[in-house]
């Protein structure tokens, strides 16, 4: 029953997403500011979404709000939210894309604490519970883009369609149960008391988790481009306005990715390691398609390796985490991915970005972060052996 209801919260609290990854950028675009403002806007709500996994992480380690701070987080962004679509001044969108950032970053950090401490010792069936998430996103993504909604000229209509997927997401949050979790945070009280080398100095992380932290950033900049400008170009170069449907083609192939993914990762024939590499390579692939190709089965193709560049790569860093960094630092480990090595980037890979096409156009701005992308590569193999290094945490798990 517990997973039923885990598959059913996952399912509509990452469907929240819809909205928010294609639809942001073209609130800020129909304020009529410009690219350079795009940019600078989006740069302003990844900065508000570092502080916020940071913040509550801790705090959430602390006390072990999971359930109440999701509930929190997804309220104020859906307030915020409101705020931003309607007709304010430069000031108020400053001031609501801060909100907006700090709440609505912190809500997956902290539900993926919650969920994969609710799985305990089989924190690898993470993927299962990812890949529902996944589907909600396709079947929501799906729905929206039948109808063609949102409606891509009106703030107040995609401000509607995300309040709607956020009201059902709060009432799938509350009714998931916390026995497990309690249960569990006994376990790793317990564990605690047998203690490695690198526990008694201190140290809740692995020296892989710092490199893997640097690697996946530069992915995280270099996917930037995507996050921020692809509805743009989708609509300005190609021509293409149903973005929603963006969303169903990289959902669709990107659901049976994670589940793939999870399942040899769990058969030891692949490690996160190789997922985080294989997703930053496909991230260089995917635009250089764009550059080569700004045509609608181009999009549609590089659309459909997001299941590389986002799926795996997403998969292999949760799994790399829950294994190199100390379990009762949970959510710690994961606001730091949610925030420095995703945010942090995002902040910068923005502001940079709308200079970019601003003065340059979408080829440069796709050929620039390709090469970011190959330089994560680089970065990746220079440092193998510490990336594949066994972590104690995983022996004391044992």
């Amino acid at each position: 029953m517990q997973l039923m209801l885990f598959y059913f919260a996952y399912f509509f609290v990452t469907s929240s997403f819809v909205v928010v990854n294609m639809y942001l950028q073209v609130v800020f675009y129909n304020f009529g500011y410009g690219f350079e403002y795009v940019g600078l806007f989006q740069a302003v709500f990844e900065a508000a979404g570092i502080i916020g996994p940071i913040v509550l992480g801790g705090l959430v380690d602390r006390k072990g709000w999971y359930k109440q701070l999701c509930i929190i987080t997804l309220i104020v962004s859906v307030i915020a939210f409101y705020f931003l679509s309607a007709d304010i001044s430069l000031i108020m969108i400053f001031v609501s894309l801060l909100f907006f950032g700090f709440s609505f970053r912190a809500i997956s950090p902290i539900f993926d604490s919650f969920g994969t401490l609710s799985l305990g010792e089989n924190s690898d069936r993470y993927s299962v519970y990812r890949a529902f998430g996944t589907l909600g996103f396709l079947v929501i993504s799906a729905i929206l883009a039948f109808f063609h909604r949102p409606q891509v000229d009106s703030n107040s209509n995609i401000s509607f369609y995300y309040s709607l997927i956020v009201v059902v997401s709060i009432i799938s949050v509350i009714i998931l149960p916390t026995k497990n979790l309690k249960k569990n945070k006994l376990i790793l009280e317990h564990k605690k008391a047998c203690a490695t080398e690198i526990e008694k100095e201190g140290k809740w992380y692995t020296k892989g988790f710092v490199v893997a932290m640097i690697l996946i950033a530069f992915s995280r900049f270099s996917m930037t481009a995507v996050y921020s400008f692809l509805s743009l170009y989708s609509i300005e170069v190609v021509k293409y306005n149903n973005i929603t449907m963006l969303n169903v083609i990289g959902s669709g192939f990107e659901f049976f990715v994670i589940l793939l993914s999870g399942k040899l990762v769990k058969e030891n024939k692949v490690t996160p390691y190789f997922l985080i590499m294989l997703g930053t390579l496909a991230v260089a692939v995917r635009y250089f398609i764009y550059v080569l190709f700004p045509t609608i089965p181009g999009l549609f193709f590089g659309q459909a390796l997001h299941c590389l560049c986002y799926g795996a790569l997403h998969i292999g860093a949760i799994l790399y985490i829950t294994k190199n960094v100390r379990e009762d630092h949970r959510a710690m480990g994961l606001s730091l991915y949610y925030a420095v090595a995703t945010g942090l980037p995002a902040v910068m890979g923005s502001y940079i970005g709308g200079k970019i096409v601003a003065n340059l156009g979408y080829n440069y701005l796709f050929s620039i972060y390709a090469c970011v992308s190959l330089v994560a590569l680089i970065f990746g193999f220079m440092f193998k052996n510490t990336l594949k290094a066994q972590s104690p945490f995983v022996l004391i798990s044992k």
